[in-house]
Order: C-alpha cells, then structure tokens, then sequence
C-alpha cells in the first residue's frame, strides 16, 4: 500500500470512528451558539443596529434610530416641564427613578408617554424628509456647516469627558450606537427642523388678518402680572374638618383686609408665615406671577377673573380650593405692544466652596474677572461681533447660545436685574455693562429692539395653526408600523 493510500485509509477510519462523537460534540456546540450567540449580540450592541422597531413608509428604524429620537424626545418634554415648574419638576418627573416606575396618567408610565412621542416624532422626520426631497430641498454651505458643527461639538465633549466617540454616544444614547447612526440620524433631524421652518416661514400674514385675529381672541395674545397666595383648610388629624375650613377662610380674609389698608402683598405674607418659611418669602417673587398667558390661568379658578377686561391694578379675592382658599392679587394687564429686545450675556459664576458656599471673596473675584474681560472687549474692536466671540470663550452660561445672542425678549422673562438694563427707558444700542444678580456677573451688551411683542404672538399662533393643517395633510403614508421585538428594546437608554 502506497504511503498515500495509508493515510487516506486512516483517514477514512479515524473518521468512521470520530462519527458519534463529532455528531455529539457538534449538537454540544449547536445548543451553547443558541445560548451565547444572543447574549453577544446584545452586550456588543450589534442586535440594537440590526433588529427592527418602527417602520414609516419605506424606512427602516433599529432600536438605536429609535433612541436617538426617543432621547430627543425625552429632553424636549423635560425641558418644557422644567421650564413651567423649575425645581419643583421632580415632583412630576423624576430623573432619579425610572421612566418605567413613574406614571405619566393612570394607565401610562412616563416610559410609555415618551415612546409614543418619540413614534410622532420619527413619523414627522420621515414625512419631512420625504417633502424635502421630493421639493429638491438641500442644505446651504451655511446650514452644512452649521450641522457640521453640532456632531463635531458632540465629539469634543466626548472627548472633554475621557470618551471614545462610540462610548460617549452609547452613555446618552443606550446600547448600539455608534458614530455613523448618530451623524445619520442627526442629518435626517436636521434637514427636517431646516425644512420644516423654512415652510412655515413662508407663511405670512397681512395687517388685516392680524389684526382680525385679535379682535377675535384679544386674551389670547395679552398676559397678566398678578400676586398670589394658597392656604391649607385641611383638618390634621384629631382636628374639625369645618373648623379648619373656617380658620383657612378667615386668614384669607384677614389677608384681603390688610391688602385693602394699603399693604404690599409680599409684605404680609411675609408677616403671616413662620419663621421656617420666612427665608423663601423674603421678597415678591416668592408669590408674584409676571406675564402670564391665558392659557396658563385658564382652567384655574381664578383665571377669567384675571382676564375681565374691568379688573384693575389691586384688585383682589378669595378663591375657594378643595384644599382650602387662594387669595389673588391683580397687578397689572400687558397688551404687548411694545418691541421685544435683542441682547448678548457674558455671564461669570462665583465659584464654591467644597461645602457648597459661595463666600464674599468668590463673588468679588467673580466681578474682578467680568471687569477684567469687558475692559478686554474695550480695549479691542468694541463690535457686537467681538462681544459674541468674548461669549463663545469665557460665558458660563448653560443656555449655551452662540455668542451669548438673546433675541425676542418680551419684559420679565429674564431675570430682574437683567430685565431692568434691557428696558430701561435710557438703552441704547452698542451699550455695554455688568450687572450683578443672584445668578453672576452678567456682563451686557445690548443689540436693540426688534419686533413688536403682540405682532409676533399673532403671527406665531397663526403659523402654528397653519402648519400644523400643511403637516396633517401630508402624514398619510407616514403611520409607523412597529415591529415588537425591537420596538420593546427600544426606549432603553442607559
């Protein structure tokens, strides 16, 4: 036998040999696959850019689109939240505990809530997408640039923080990210906003319709300023549930008559409340509410009575609760006709302390610093240019607009130290000052006026109307079908 023939005949042996145990080993290896191979697929992320959650149209969108979205959906609805109630939002939407563990209404979660906005809001990008394509909508330079800037922005506070780029978008957006799906999805969201405003900035309106709607609805584009205080009637425990009541009602009473002899609202709460409550009342924003909107006040017991046309500065009354009573002072009703304002803001924070404290030395090396730099601005070109480029490098404020550039600011809608600069009588443009508040050292520029505060309101409202009757009639196509394998991965975000 050949050497050749040998060792095929072994090999042939060998193999009638290894037979059962290959077909054991092998259904060994098959069962551990169908163990691990999904357990690997998801700790690499790779089944959140592979599974299907949502389809609208002809678009497919994994687990990870779909987080994109539902992280900006989540942002978008948390700051409006905070927007309206400040501090007190955790009361409402804790960022602490678990969207899952929260109930937005009875039968819904925040977790849930947010999903379904985040579906709208992948159905409204695709459907604007697809607008802006079939209308050979492009980008500008500018725009590409501006876009451009936001990822690249997105990548230098990875870095900043010690991140890959993969790893930083994984921490905000959840498992399976990844630098090409968030650049994808972050173009998509892009051309659509861009898109999007450029139809409703078509959108134009003479002076007779604007008027028109005014005189149809004059609440609707007017705000009240008015002070405000609740009393508990609920009876503690052992105590009479009338006698409560009653007590609540004569202090509500008793407020009313001091306010009647001519005493400042903020002052007599002040002297009621206890000495634990004291420091939050030490001044009028404690109880005051500046340029109110109808629509805030407009469920609420009192809010038609803010809104008759006959009430008067000092007006003011009792409201009955189902807690107990609310004594209402009316200040003063605004017709928004006047011009909203322009500004830029470098603003410089105190440092604190280890404990948290800001000392006396903090704040004056705050102010030596907001000195240092705007004598810096002084001693160079002096533009509303060079200011903005001052912003961009030394302002420590979270609102992180470009240039520290404010537009549209109606009255009392910042705070009240920088309100007062920016509508005092004197303003002119190109003036340039510090002003100190609870919150720096706002280094001001001001811009100038620009258009009047109740026009912009009518027109806003209107174009609101009127794009959202142009997005209703273009959605047909564009109802997301989801896929529920990948549809409950998503809304997952570490």
């Amino acid at each position: 036998m050949s050497k050749a023939a040998e060792k095929a005949a072994r090999r042939a042996a060998a193999k009638r040999t290894q037979t059962k145990k290959t077909i054991i080993t092998v259904a060994i290896i098959l069962a551990v696959l169908i163990l691990i191979t999904p357990l690997a697929l998801f700790s690499s992320g790779a089944v959140y850019r592979m599974a299907n959650a949502v389809t609208v149209g002809d678009e497919t969108y994994t687990p990870a689109d779909f987080n994109f979205y539902y992280y900006s959906s989540y942002q978008t609805i948390y700051n409006n939240l905070y927007s309206t109630y400040g501090d007190y939002v955790s009361m409402i939407l804790d960022t602490s505990v678990p969207l899952d563990e929260q109930q937005y209404s009875e039968d819904q979660t925040w977790a849930d809530y947010i999903k379904e906005s985040t579906v709208a809001n992948i159905e409204n990008v695709s459907m604007l997408n697809a607008e802006a394509a079939a209308a050979g909508f492009t980008l500008s330079a500018e725009q590409e640039e501006e876009l451009a800037g936001l990822i690249s922005g997105t990548y230098a506070a990875a870095e900043a923080y010690g991140f890959s780029k993969n790893g930083y978008l994984q921490a905000v957006y959840g498992a399976g990210m990844n630098a090409a799906i968030y650049e994808a999805n972050t173009r998509k969201a892009f051309i659509a906003e861009t898109y999007a405003a450029q139809i409703a900035e078509g959108m134009t309106y003479t002076a007779e319709e604007l008027d028109a709607a005014y005189q149809a609805d004059p609440n609707a584009y007017e705000y009240v300023s008015y002070s405000i205080y609740s009393i508990n009637g609920a009876a503690a425990e052992g105590e009479d549930a009338d006698a409560a009541k009653a007590a609540a009602k004569a202090e509500a009473e008793s407020i009313i008559a001091r306010l009647a002899a001519g005493e400042n609202f903020a002052d007599v709460i002040y002297d009621i409340v206890d000495e634990e409550s004291k420091s939050y009342y030490e001044d009028d924003s404690a109880t005051r509410t500046n340029n109110a909107p109808y629509a805030n006040v407009s469920t609420l017991p009192y809010g038609d009575w803010l809104f008759d046309a006959e009430r008067a500065s000092g007006d003011a009354e009792i409201f009955e609760q189902t807690y107990g009573y609310t004594v209402v002072q009316f200040i003063e009703r605004e017709d928004n006709l006047y011009n909203s304002r322009d500004f830029r803001n470098i603003l410089i924070t105190a440092e604190a302390g280890e404990d948290g404290t800001v000392t006396a030395e903090a704040e004056a090396a705050a102010l030596a610093e907001a000195q240092e730099i705007l004598a810096q601005w002084k001693a160079g070109e002096a533009t509303a240019e060079s200011f903005g480029a001052l912003a961009d490098e030394h302002s420590d404020d979270t609102a992180v607009v470009e240039g520290g550039l404010y537009t549209n600011v109606p009255r009392n809608q910042v705070v009240t130290e920088v309100n007062n600069w920016l509508y005092d009588d004197a303003r002119q443009t190109g003036d340039a000052e510090i002003v100190v508040s609870e919150f720096g050292c706002h280094i001001l520029y001001y811009v100038g006026e620009n258009a009047e505060v109740r026009t912009q309101l009518i027109e806003g409202a209107l174009r609101t109307e009127e794009y959202n009757a142009w997005v209703a009639e273009r959605m047909e196509g564009f109802t997301a079908q989801i896929s529920s394998f990948g549809y409950n991965m998503a809304g997952k975000i570490a």
